[in-house]
């Protein structure tokens, strides 16, 4: 992967890298949909937040990612991770939508939120 990076800063590409989302590492390979009303929660305006421990391994990961942004000038770095950060909690839901599919899979309303700013983002390097 290093090696990749290291040729396409020589070539002068842009290269667009995403941070993993925060990992619900309560509920691992269980259906968000069905789970998390089963524990109890219940849509609310806004987003749902709940508190989620250890997500540790994640943030070494996103580290990581955005290391290589400060190592290569090319690359520009979309944080999914702090996206669904708030107050130190993970945001689940949104109104009526589950954000996440399983345990650390965004759900397609999970995708949808970030489809603007990732757009945007797209078309300022592209230009």
């Amino acid at each position: 992967f290093n090696d990749l990076l290291i040729l396409l800063d020589k070539t002068h590409t842009e290269v667009l890298l995403f941070t993993q989302p925060p990992s619900l590492n309560f509920m691992v390979n269980k259906n968000a949909n069905q789970f998390l009303p089963y524990l109890g929660f219940a849509p609310v305006e806004g987003y749902n937040l709940i508190e989620v421990k250890n997500l540790g391994s994640i943030t070494e990961a996103n580290d990581y990612v955005n290391s290589l942004h400060l190592k290569f000038s090319n690359i520009t770095v979309y944080d999914v991770y702090e996206k669904f950060i708030e107050e130190n909690k993970v945001r689940i839901s949104l109104n009526k939508d589950i954000l996440f599919f399983d345990d650390d899979h965004l759900s397609y309303p999970g995708t949808l939120i970030h489809k603007k700013s990732i757009l945007q983002m797209v078309n300022s390097l592209i230009k």
